[in-house]
């Protein structure tokens, strides 16, 4: 069966026992004084309506612009420090820095992520914006919502164990403003941002511009500066409101990238396997020691000038480079319509468009050696559209019916590039590497829909699916900028039906338990070797994951305190594994199989106002996710942990706010971050050491004026971020990808508001 017995009485156990002592819990609350406030609901928009986060059957967690800005929470990266079972890093597989960052949920992992692959997707206003996540800041947002499960009903592809939402904000009638900035003289870091909206009752406009640099902390053994990251742009919202019934929302947004070689850096193995080759097993140490990437590039007008070599190479269109580093230019565009029919329909039409370009020149070999520089370009060209009927007359039952189409353009090389060895073998330069450019088109059409019922006053049962129809074409070349050398074409097609169903029990007023089944979908591919024996199929099926989810939210001690505990169980089928054959000339080849993993854990999120001045919250994850039936490269990797992604994680955060004097108050805020244990690579050898963050901010303000102080990793923790095995292909031996916790920080903020 796809779940255990375990699993079931696992479940049934956590319910029977939340239940018994949710009743007892409240019936004391019932008899207590309170001294607490009430907390403020929650509203979530994760199934295309308004719903309360304590009665909605996901797994969600939160987050409103005052809460980012209470906890210093400014990306993305940051923000998954503080969501149980998310993660997410900017060394996607193994090029560090903003390339091709990874979105990772509940500890799955694929072999070699795309921005049309990965385990989670991403959206602003629910368009998909792909290769965006890293990008995007939020200087406009007014709430981010993560949910983890597979969200392919609403949100469409690239949802295959979650989605990420980010919400805007809507601009406001009256005329306001506000400026707010932050600075750092540890290193130089800086966010500046400045908005001002205004306008009708009828039609409003918010016009915002920002600027953020995280400052190099390190530096490489070339003396140059590793790990800035700067990000510019502005964006402009209107809002149009010509009668009671009619509300239009448009946004447009331009940002860019332009950052210098990352802080990551490759460690080699030192150590000698029994067959000679080197290898380690262990905990990889740290040491700063270890950052000898390069950053300076050959400018020098000499037959060995890499720069003349590069610029040959074709980019295009993505911004060029003459160093080490990214450039990126992201465009985005939404256009939300809703008409209310009657009380009881609302008709609703979303078009989103996103365009990204990046063009990235790195130091491959990531050490001292100048022996492999690479040159890359990646384009991202996203156009959604949606219409959809929602029906709610208060009464029983609610529902929604829409279609959708989404069509993505990917054109470059996400996992390699247009690569050149300087100095290799005492000579300046040898010639050019060929690489694969790969250029995808893919077309999904959508059918979506969903009822909810009300079976009993205090039981409802949700029937919600999408079918689905994908077009994906794939055009490989040999080499970048020659679009006429050897092609190789792919076509993959999918029709497919992916439910959610759940039902949702309310003992008390303030109880919600749910059960939930729902299933996920990531595409199929086709064998790399044409000539494989006929058990061997050309084209692998489509990946799957089914998800069943049990999860309890209460509200206690009169509405003090929320806690939302999840427990899930998920099998994926159909992973995308390998095994080692033997031509007739006794030559190895590979063939493509299909593998299969599980998941299973735990998610609590805990919000508790202790009394009028003191809050706190508590997030916790745990996940067990292994391999099941799985071979790469020749191991079998069953009972395996995936790599990546730790087991456990967490946060902790205290608030104490209270007035100060007149009419000025001040807030103190203080976290405690966990990061569990990781494992570099597929075989559990190579591990990196998990690590506690300690950050604390103080902020005074009154209606205009705020001021503040941060500190960023107080307790200056020493550690690795994150790690990947990876294969330096100059020298052919593996080592460690790393990339390194940012050291202590401590700045100022200051705003204005008008």
């Amino acid at each position: 069966m796809l779940y255990s017995k375990y699993s079931t009485q696992l479940a049934l156990g956590m319910v029977f026992t939340f239940n018994s002592l949710s009743q007892a819990i409240a019936q004391q609350a019932a008899n207590e004084v309170a001294t607490s406030t009430n907390l403020e609901e929650i509203v979530i928009t994760a199934r295309k309506r308004d719903e309360s986060l304590a009665d909605v059957p996901l797994s969600v967690d939160a987050f409103s612009s005052e809460k980012l800005k209470e906890s210093g929470i400014a990306e993305l990266e940051t923000l998954a420090s503080f969501t149980p079972n998310l993660d997410f890093q900017n060394v996607g597989n193994t090029q560090p820095g903003r390339w091709n960052s990874g979105i990772r949920f509940r500890g799955m992992e694929v072999d070699i992520s795309t921005p049309t692959n990965q385990t989670g997707g991403f959206f602003v206003d629910g368009v998909p914006v792909l290769g965006g996540a890293s990008s995007i800041a939020f200087s406009d947002i007014a709430s981010v919502e993560v949910i983890r499960g597979p969200q392919p009903v609403y949100f469409g592809r690239g949802t295959f164990g979650g989605a990420i939402n980010y919400t805007t904000v809507t601009p406001g009638s009256e005329f306001a403003g506000e400026i707010n900035g932050s600075y750092s003289p540890t290193f130089g870091s800086n966010d500046f941002t400045a908005w001002v909206e205004g306008g009708s009752e009828a039609i409003s406009a918010r016009l915002t511009g920002f600027s953020r640099t995280v400052a190099s902390a390190f530096d490489s053994s070339d003396g140059g500066e590793l790990g800035e990251e700067n990000t510019r742009g502005v964006s402009a919202i209107v809002a149009i409101n010509p009668t009671d019934r009619l509300r239009i929302k448009s946004r447009l947004a331009y940002s860019e990238d332009d950052d210098k070689s990352p802080s990551a850096s490759m460690i080699p193995y030192t150590q000698l396997s029994d067959d000679g080759s080197p290898s380690f097993t262990g905990t990889v140490p740290y040491s700063e020691s270890f950052l000898t990437r390069n950053t300076d590039f050959y400018t020098d007008p000499t037959f060995g000038n890499g720069l003349d070599f590069i610029n040959q190479v074709d980019n295009g269109g993505a911004p060029d480079l003459d160093q080490y580093g990214i450039k990126a230019e992201l465009t985005t565009f939404s256009l939300a319509v809703d008409y209310d029919l009657s009380d009881t329909f609302t008709l609703s039409a979303l078009y989103g468009k996103s365009k990204k370009e990046t063009g990235n020149l790195r130091d491959s070999d990531q050490y001292f050696a100048e022996g492999w520089i690479t040159k890359s370009y990646l384009l991202h060209d996203t156009e959604s559209i949606e219409a959809r009927i929602a029906y709610d007359n208060g009464g029983r039952w609610r529902g929604i019916f829409g279609i959708s189409q989404v069509e993505i353009d990917q054109d470059g090389d996400v996992d390699g590039g247009y690569n050149f060895f300087p100095n290799f073998a005492s000579f300046p330069i040898v010639g050019f590497g060929i690489s694969n450019r790969e250029l995808q088109s893919i077309k999904t059409q959508g059918v979506f829909a969903g009822v909810e019922l009300d079976i009993l006053n205090n039981l409802t049962a949700s029937v919600e699916a999408r079918y689905q129809d994908e077009d994906n074409v794939s055009l490989q070349e040999e080499h970048l900028g020659e679009p006429e050398n050897n092609r190789e074409q792919t076509n993959l097609a999918s029709k497919s039906v992916l439910p959610r169903l759940s039902l949702s029990y309310k003992p008390l007023e303030t109880i919600t338990a749910y059960i939930s089944y729902a299933e996920g979908e990531l595409p199929g591919t086709q064998q790399s070797e044409p000539n494989l024996p006929a058990q061997y199929p050309q084209l692998l099926d489509e990946q799957g994951l089914e998800t069943i989810e049990i999860g309890w939210k209460q509200s206690l001690l009169q509405d003090a305190m929320f806690f939302s505990l999840t427990y899930f169980t998920q099998e994926w089928s159909n992973m995308i594994a390998n095994e080692t054959l033997l031509n007739d000339d006794n030559s190895p080849v590979q063939a493509l199989i299909p593998g299969t993993s599980t998941q299973e854990g735990v998610e609590l999120l805990l919000t508790w106002n202790l009394t009028q001045n003191l809050s706190t919250v508590l997030a916790y994850g745990y996940t067990e996710s292994q391999y099941d039936d799985y071979t790469k490269d020749g191991f079998d990797f069953k009972g395996f942990t995936m790599p990546r992604s730790p087991k456990t994680s967490g946060s902790f955060g205290l608030t104490w706010q209270d007035e100060l004097f007149a009419d000025w108050s001040y807030t103190v805020r203080g976290d405690l971050l966990y990061r569990g244990d990781i494992f570099a690579n597929e075989q559990n050898t190579v591990k990196i050491a998990g690590y506690n963050l300690f950050n604390l901010r103080a902020n005074f303000s009154n209606e205009s004026l705020n001021v503040g102080l941060y500190c960023s990793n107080c307790a200056n923790e020493a550690a690795w971020a994150t790690g990947t095995q990876a294969t330096d292909f100059v020298t052919f031996s593996q080592g460690v990808i790393v990339d390194p916790i940012t050291p202590r920080e401590i700045g100022i903020t200051a705003g204005y508001k008008f």
